[in-house]
């Protein structure tokens, strides 16, 4: 048997309670319009923002992430040595042009 009703929602959404300084309020109340949601605003100010503080990996160096991976606790042993690995030969480049 087939249930009739109105079909859930992709999303859903939790309550939150944040305490504001009024005067935050009243700059909020201030950008949007009467027919804009108060709360739909604030999500997308808390995504935009969100968004603009994370990294874009194709502006860390390959070295920093190849370090990073290898210290992380959840990094596999085999894997670790052949970051390890692969550090050292860089370092060990590094070296000899220096030294030249």
């Amino acid at each position: 048997m087939k249930k009739i009703g109105r079909p859930r929602k992709a999303v859903t959404k939790k309550n939150i309670s944040v305490n504001l300084p009024s005067h935050v309020i009243d700059r909020v109340n201030d950008a949007i319009s009467w027919q804009t949601s108060r709360s739909v605003w604030i999500e997308t100010a808390i995504i935009n923002r969100l968004d603009s503080i994370k990294p874009d990996i194709e502006e860390i160096p390959l070295l920093t992430l190849l370090w990073e991976a290898k210290n992380r606790e959840d990094c596999d042993g085999n894997v670790k040595f052949v970051i390890q690995t692969y550090l050292d030969s860089i370092a060990e480049k590094q070296s000899v042009e220096t030294a030249e």
